[in-house]
């Protein structure tokens, strides 16, 4: 009805929650009596009070049909504001004061949690027969795949053991390494070359897979860690870190288009840099001798380093 257009342009929380008290007097077979009509037209306005009156039907069309262009109303007005203020951030600067203030914060935490006052020495020997005692002075310990479980005593357990380059680490540590925490978190990617496997390991392996019929989600000839991982724990949440601090924007941006569809977010600068990234074409030729090419070494040492 274009008589019910003043409702249009009200806030829309209070058309939706008139809408619904509305509904449920109607649904009871009530009828909105005089205190509730000056309730609302308080709150929007003394048109309220014959509007209310009106066939059910109506009202409640009137009500939805205001509802809806009001919200879209107001969600457009929210996304200008949000445009028009991102355009006014400084990106460089606020990603630079994020990153300093989740820094301070972070120390802070750090700082009252373990600053006792005075430092406890431990020796190699200390370790193990007063881990509890070295955990509290050192809650964060740094060690190989390899030795994780067998670096503090064997009663007791990590909170988290995080397994860093996880695509380069082989299924015998890491399964190791999964024993000594009461959870793990596991970092890696599977686009970067895998952990090598000798020959003679390769055949051990395989004999025993043969041997005992280990699944092939285990099978450490083909898989790493990480992949064994992925196959494994289905449900497990999984996060792709998103932002790069490593390479040249130029570098990381063919690596990205190539292998991460683009959604890899640089968080280098690009200085003007010339020749940050180049192609060198040998002659052609069939030049490799297993997994040497002496053609390609020459052309490294000859012009490349250069």
């Amino acid at each position: 009805h274009t008589e019910d257009e003043w409702l249009n342009g009200k806030p829309s929380a209070k058309l939706m929650k008139l809408l619904n008290r509305y509904q449920m007097m109607v649904e009871n077979g009530h009828k909105p009596g005089l205190w509730f009509r000056l309730q609302w037209a308080f709150s929007l306005g003394t048109k309220i009070l014959t509007f209310l009156n009106r066939k059910a039907t109506d009202v409640i069309n009137s009500l939805e049909s205001a509802y809806y262009f009001s919200r879209k109303t107001e969600l457009e007005q929210e996304l200008e504001s949000i445009a028009s203020a991102l355009q006014s951030i400084d990106i460089q600067k606020s990603m630079k004061e994020l990153r300093s203030s989740s820094l301070q914060l972070l120390k802070d935490k750090i700082a009252k949690r373990y600053n006792t006052g005075q430092r406890k020495k431990f020796t190699i020997r200390d370790i193990k027969p007063r881990t509890e005692e070295f955990l509290k002075e050192y809650p964060v310990v740094l060690s190989t795949t390899y030795s994780a479980k067998s670096c503090i005593s064997k009663d007791m357990v990590f909170d988290y053991v995080i397994m860093d380059e996880a695509s380069q680490v082989d299924i015998k540590t890491g399964a190791l390494a999964l024993s000594c925490a009461m959870n793990a978190v596991i970092v890696g990617d599977d686009k970067q070359l895998p952990n090598v496997v000798s020959r003679e390991e390769e055949l051990a392996l395989k004999a025993i897979q043969t041997t005992y019929q280990v699944d092939d989600r285990y099978n450490a000839v083909t898989h790493s860690f990480l992949q064994s991982c992925v196959e494994i724990f289905r449900d497990a949440p999984v996060t792709l870190l998103r932002e790069h601090y490593r390479c040249h924007p130029k570098i990381i941006e063919f690596c990205n288009q190539r292998f991460y569809n683009g959604e890899l977010i640089a968080m280098t600068t690009d200085k003007g840099e010339k020749e940050v990234l180049q192609v060198i074409r040998t002659v052609p030729g069939n030049h490799a001798r297993g997994h040497f090419n002496q053609r390609e070494i020459d052309v490294i040492t000859q012009e490349v380093l250069q």
